[in-house]
C-alpha cells in the first residue's frame, strides 16, 4: 500500500474514532450565519489549502489534520532528505516509514505518537558537541539539514535562529525514559 493510501486510512481511522486533542468550536452565532448566506459557498478546507491543512501552522491543526500532514508532507519530505543523504539505506522504496521517527507500536498507547521516541539519544548538557564526537558527519546532516527542513515543516524557526525547534524535539536526552 501507498504512503498516501496509508494516510488516508489513519484519516478515516482517526476521524471514526472521534479523537482530537482540540475542543470543539462553538458554532456562530446567527448574525454571523447570515451576514454569510449570500455568499458563494467555498470548498472544504480552501483556508487550510486541504488534506492535512499546510496553511495552518502545526501548533493550531487538529489532530486529523496533523496526521494527514505528517503523512503527506512531512514523510514524503524527511523521506527524500535522507535518501539524498544516504541512498544505500534511505532511497529503496519503503525505507523511510513513520517507525523511522516514531518507532514501531507509534500509533498505540503509551506511544500514540509521541516524541522524542527512538532516535539516538543526545547528551543534554552538550548535545552538538557530544554529537559530533560521536558521527560528525550525521551531526552535520542534522544540525544544516534535517533541523531547519522539519522546523520549517512545522512552522517554527531553528533554535540556532532564535526558534524553539531544536535536537531534544526529535532525539530523547540521554538517560531520559521514552513510552
Amino acid at each position: 500500500m501507498t504512503t498516501r493510501a496509508w494516510v488516508g486510512v489513519l484519516a478515516v481511522l482517526v476521524a471514526c474514532s472521534g479523537a482530537s486533542d482540540r475542543p470543539k468550536q462553538a458554532s456562530k452565532p446567527a448574525a454571523a450565519d447570515e451576514a454569510t448566506a449570500g455568499s458563494a459557498a467555498k470548498p472544504a478546507g480552501s483556508e487550510t489549502g486541504g488534506l492535512g491543512a499546510p496553511k495552518i501552522p502545526w501548533k493550531d491543526k487538529t489532530r486529523p489534520q496533523r496526521l494527514e500532514y505528517m503523512g503527506l508532507f512531512v514523510l514524503d519530505k524527511m523521506g527524500a532528505l535522507f535518501a539524498e543523504w544516504r541512498p544505500d539505506e534511505f532511497a529503496a522504496k519503503g525505507a523511510w516509514r513513520c517507525q523511522n521517527c516514531h518507532g514501531e507500536g507509534f500509533d498505540k498507547p503509551p506511544v500514540d505518537f509521541h516524541m522524542p521516541r527512538v532516535a539516538f539519544p543526545l547528551d543534554p548538557t552538550d548535545p552538538i558537541g557530544k554529537a559530533m564526537k560521536y558521527d560528525a558527519e550525521a551531526t552535520r546532516f542534522m544540525v544544516e539539514k534535517v533541523v531547519p527542513t522539519m522546523a520549517e515543516l512545522l512552522s517554527e524557526k531553528p533554535m540556532a535562529e532564535g526558534g524553539t525547534f531544536g535536537c531534544f524535539r526529535c532525539h530523547p536526552k540521554k538517560g531520559e525514559k521514552v513510552p
